[in-house]
């Protein structure tokens, strides 16, 4: 009997396209470090930020103004974010990440 389930890289592949659909890059967020990416993505008015990072999971502080958005994990799961001060601080990974910004 076959597994209909779709597999994870099918889910990453749809995320990514369904959450950054129409969007391009921007710039590369210098998180100092040549391990962690951060790049900022824009459509229009809307503002994205796509982060990873090729070493062990850790902290980092996006260098971005306060504000709110949605996280997006890799598989689609999302939570809602707010930070009150300059630099949104985050658990990054070596999986895809990204974050939906809302602007005032």
């Amino acid at each position: 009997m076959h597994d209909l389930k779709p597999k994870a890289a099918y889910l990453a592949a749809k995320t990514l396209s369904s959450t950054l659909a129409g969007y391009s890059i921007g710039k590369r967020l210098d998180l100092n470090s040549d391990e962690d990416f951060a790049f900022e993505l824009t459509k229009g008015k809307d503002h994205a930020i796509a982060v990873w990072t090729t070493a062990k999971e850790h902290q980092v502080k996006l260098p971005i103004s306060p504000g709110k958005g949605t996280l997006v994990d890799m598989l689609g799961k999302k939570r809602e974010l707010s930070w009150k001060t300059n630099g949104l601080r985050l658990k990054m990974s070596q999986s895809p990440q990204y974050i939906l910004i809302y602007r005032n």
